[in-house]
């Protein structure tokens, strides 16, 4: 299959990234180049930026922070999870933001009065979660394999999804609402029909967990982050893996595409962070056009018959049966007048 993309590795950070590092109290001073303040709440295991770009949010424990995230001022502590905040999730107006937890509880905080709106107990074990772009649905999935979505202004679960085998442990919905994928330590990836609960495809690659994936914003690419240190970028319409990069050298916990969709960035356990720059792959130039100047003409014409006869490797040979002849003057002449891929 001819790929879609040329990519370029254009840029890589150096961090220091353990899962016993804590940050230091909120201050200016001894800070990295470009960094404005730290956040002193002790092992980190998410954050999130509300869509609207008001907030902060910053999981850590049992607890979730909330912050100004113009000012960096601490707006107030959400409690309410008995174990580790494994995932959190604002909702696209930003007025929500939901929380899933090694303590098999999802719940849902009103960002404006920092309050609790309600509690979803329907799994067991660590959580991950993620709203839908129209608001409408939130996902839910964990380590029993089970995937749930909820009606956001029912609070009711309206269904559920099984397939994988083991945990899920990354979910995603797709721009227009309409896709959900999820990614397990069965390594595979999952594309289901949100209207249904239908699974549509499976997508096999990856030789360990998956723990990170993405849409594209045309909804057209999906990548894919894995414990087997790769990311693997495939087409959603045909289900085939469209590129493998291995730059990591570390498990791919996190990863995301710019709102253009030209730039993915990939996060890993190798203390680095990359950014990838995808570049549409060109069009192919039709074979009639011969000297490949754009347009299918007489020019092309007469190449094909000043190379009548010969054999071998030949752009003239435009049906590539390994001789020039009449039936490449029929190709060319029924081609005329056609626009060919500028170069």
């Amino acid at each position: 299959m001819r790929n879609r993309f040329s990519i370029s590795l254009i840029w890589v950070a150096i961090f220091a990234l353990t899962t016993n590092t804590f940050a230091q109290d909120f201050t200016q001073s001894d800070l990295p180049e470009g960094a404005k303040a730290r956040l002193d709440k002790g092992i980190i295991s998410e954050i999130a930026y509300s869509p609207d770009g008001k907030y902060l949010a910053v999981a850590s424990g049992t607890e979730i922070w909330l912050y100004d995230a113009q000012t960096g001022q601490e707006l107030n502590l959400l409690t309410g999870h008995t174990d580790a905040v494994i995932s959190i999730a604002f909702s696209p107006d930003s007025n929500t933001l939901t929380s899933g937890g090694s303590d098999g509880t999802v719940h849902l905080w009103d960002t404006a009065t920092n309050s609790k709106i309600r509690t979803l107990t329907a799994h067991t074990g660590a959580i991950t979660v993620a709203f839908s772009p129209d608001g409408k649905t939130l996902a839910s999935g964990n380590r029993d394999g089970v995937i749930r979505l909820w009606d956001i202004a029912t609070d009711s679960e309206i269904r559920t999804l099984k397939g994988h085998v083991g945990w899920v442990s990354s979910i995603a919905f797709s721009p227009d609402s309409k896709t959900l994928t999820s990614g397990g330590s069965d390594r595979t990836v999952r594309l289901w029909d949100v209207a249904t609960s239908n699974e549509i495809q499976t997508l096999t690659a990856h030789t360990d967990a998956v723990v990170s994936i993405a849409f594209s914003p045309d909804s057209k690419t999906l990548a894919s982050g894995s414990r087997d240190n790769t990311l693997r970028l495939w087409d959603i319409a045909t289900g085939n893996e469209i590129h493998t990069l291995t730059a990591h050298t570390g498990p791919v916990i996190g990863i995301a595409f710019s709102p253009d969709g030209n730039t993915l960035a990939s996060i890993a356990l190798d203390s680095t962070m990359l950014l990838w720059e995808l570049h549409p792959a060109a069009p192919a130039k039709p074979a009639e056009d011969v000297n490949k100047d754009g347009v299918v003409n007489i020019l092309d014409l007469t190449l094909v018959a000043s190379n009548f006869g010969k054999s071998g490797e030949n752009d003239a040979d435009v049906n590539a049966d390994g001789l020039v002849n009449i039936l490449d003057l029929t190709l060319v002449a029924a081609a005329f007048g056609n626009i060919a891929a500028a170069p």
